[in-house]
């Protein structure tokens, strides 16, 4: 979960000022988030984490929608890893990984 606060430049934009994990609401580390600030701050309670997308294709109950949803390292391992034999595992470059 993304928190944003307003913030005055030329015109009023959001500024990313934390990150939750939507299952457990600990902080997550945001410093290299490309939306972080330039100077984030460390928090020393924040943990590691990243974001989940997920996009549907047709036909599907959720016909070309697109979520997103940020997770700690903790409860991805609990919740999504127990599917890893059904999930691809890409790098950051596109490829596939295996196991």
């Amino acid at each position: 979960m993304r928190h944003y606060r307003k913030v005055r430049k030329t015109k009023m934009v959001e500024e990313l000022v934390g990150i939750t994990c939507n299952f457990c609401s600990r902080k997550i580390i945001h410093e290299f988030h490309s939306d972080a600030p330039r100077r984030a701050r460390r928090d020393p309670d924040a943990v590691s984490g990243g974001t989940v997308t997920i996009t549907f294709g047709y036909p599907s109950a959720f016909d070309l929608h697109t979520h997103e949803f940020d997770v700690c390292d903790a409860c991805f391992k609990k919740r999504f890893l127990p599917f890893a034999p059904h999930v691809t595992n890409v790098s950051a470059w596109g490829e596939r990984l295996s196991k």
